[in-house]
């Protein structure tokens, strides 16, 4: 699965707007300041997969803007071009080139839309969740209906499928998986697991007895038979009624079951009898976790975990926010590998720390594997996981003069910037490394520099004033090459010797300078060349 161009001619802040991507590339970076509609081209994205999805009577697309959209697929090249306000024939399919229909795009020998659409966004706002909430309802509703191989196509991430990733990595015995665990996160076993059931809002008026607490308050269908065996290999069921808080304090009681697991292989053993043929032990875990979660019937999973170093166990509320927001992200690219799946993530890396910032890309790659199948966009604000990324990685949004957004690669390789040359290039756009009010001093520093032998006595004085303020500035240190910032750090030395004696260079003596440097860089690099 790849989206290989996108066209939108009025979507939001985006008009007249176009993005294409390289073909063989699977994960990039969406870079930008703040209101050039980065977020928007997420939303639209997972607005135009999921109403394609979701067209299974395949006669109409009712997506309410206008795009054009080019993606590969099962080696399959699919052009969809869709005008609300076109009749006839508002949306025109073609697939490699031919005119097509919709419900070609449905073949379910041969599907040519995304298996699974995941999106994210790590921000406090509820817009993007929102694009997945009929889809959840329906994904619901076919648990409940019993359809065991029900698959959720369009998910999107929450925290609490952290919980769910860490027990499916931890379950499914995967060497790969395991080490990552092992390797990021310190985490080597999984300790013990506890459920917390809750009544669900749909079952409000209804109270279960102890006696009837494996009733589950009515539950149905796969959800029904998921939990049941939970309940009959649990120490010690426990059924509660707990207050929760409200609005102006106002506190109500709701019934809770605690199911308690004390060892991974009764998990895994569930998972075991529950999983359709093919389907990876993790994914069936994650499914049945989450039908059960939409169902309104999970209000908690604690999990225990051991890490090095606590040997009696760490709960998961102890790992960070950054560990785990990595989870989920790193657990639910491996859970759909190799499905044709589109990864949408709207600031995933907000709470990791630079090195898990820089190594993201290759943290993907680890746990993925060469997965020529997925399509991953991950819009970010972190200069050190774009130092860490190709020119192909990288697509930045600009506003232009006339407001119009353009999409387009950077101009110069993000790797061989470092993060210096990130924040200083067109990516970021700093016009300097160190603090405001130390570049107005080196700004002045250098126009009263400028003035030359035209200085009056009062500008010389606070020429010396400026040079004795910064003489502590190191501006090498911002340079990422050691060789260099040496450099500098001589260049600035000798700088100031020149003013201490209130001596300009002539125009001959600069001559002579250039002269001395061109020998001297023919030196070193004939001294490279020899060796």
């Amino acid at each position: 699965m790849r989206v290989l161009t996108l066209v939108l001619p009025e979507y939001k802040n985006l008009r007249g707007f176009r993005i294409g991507f390289d073909p063989s590339t699977p994960d990039v970076l969406i870079v930008g300041n703040n209101g050039t509609g980065k977020s928007n081209l997420i939303e639209a994205l997972v607005t135009i997969f999921r109403d394609l999805i979701e067209a299974v009577s395949a006669s109409r697309l009712d997506t309410p803007f206008a795009f054009a959209i080019r993606f590969e697929i099962a080696g399959r090249q699919v052009d969809v071009d869709h005008r609300p306000d076109r009749k006839p024939g508002r949306t025109a399919v073609r697939i490699d080139g031919r005119a097509a229909r919709l419900k070609d795009l449905h073949d379910p020998d041969k599907p040519l839309l995304p298996r699974t659409v995941f999106a994210y966004y790590s921000g406090p706002s509820d817009r993007l969740a929102k694009l997945f909430d009929n889809s959840l309802l329906r994904f619901r509703d076919a648990m409940i209906a019993g359809d065991s191989a029900a698959h959720e196509r369009l998910i999107y991430g929450r925290m609490i499928h952290s919980r769910f990733v860490l027990l499916a990595f931890l379950i499914e015995e995967d060497p790969g998986a395991l080490d990552v665990l092992r390797d990021e996160l310190g985490i080597s076993d999984l300790a013990s697991a506890l459920f917390v059931l809750q009544r669900p809002e749909w079952q409000r008026a209804k109270r279960q007895t102890v006696k009837e607490k494996a009733q589950f308050w009515g539950a149905k269908g796969v959800v029904r038979d998921f939990l049941e065996r939970l309940y009959d290999v649990s120490l010690a069921p426990l059924q509660l009624d707990v207050q929760e808080g409200g609005i102006l304090g106002a506190r109500a009681k709701r019934q809770r079951l605690h199911l308690f697991l004390s060892q991974a292989h009764t998990l895994r053993d569930i998972v075991d009898e529950m999983r359709v043929e093919g389907e990876p032990r993790s994914r069936t875990l994650f499914r049945l976790l989450e039908s059960a979660f939409v169902s309104d019937l999970i209000h908690d999973v604690a999990v225990v975990v051991r890490k090095a170093g606590a040997p009696d166990g760490v709960g998961f509320r102890e790992l960070s926010e950054g560990e785990q927001q990595l989870l989920m992200v790193l657990g639910l690219l491996r859970f759909t590998r190799n499905e044709e799946s589109l990864f949408l993530l709207d600031e995933p890396d907000t709470h990791l720390n630079p090195i898990w910032g820089m190594r993201l890309l290759d943290l993907v790659s680890r746990v993925v594997g060469q997965d020529s199948s997925r399509h991953l966009l991950l819009v970010t604000h972190d200069p050190v996981a774009v130092a860490s990324a190709s020119r192909d990685q990288v697509r930045l949004l600009v506003r232009r003069e006339d407001g119009h957004v353009v999409a387009m690669p950077p101009l110069e390789e993000p790797e061989r910037l470092g993060v210096p040359g990130v924040l200083t290039s067109e990516l970021f756009g700093l016009s300097s490394l160190v603090a405001p009010d130390i570049e107005r001093d080196l700004e002045a520093r250098r126009s009263l520099v400028s003035l030359g032998q035209t200085r009056s006595p009062e500008e010389t004085d606070e020429l010396e004033r400026l040079s004795a303020e910064l003489a502590d500035v190191d501006l090498a240190a911002t340079m990422p090459d050691p060789l260099y910032a040496e450099f500098l750090s001589r260049i600035r030395e000798r700088d100031e010797r020149l003013l201490r004696n209130r001596s300009e260079l002539t125009r001959a003596e600069i001559d002579k300078r250039d002269q001395i440097l061109a020998a001297f860089l023919d030196e070193i690099f004939g001294s490279q060349e020899e060796e």
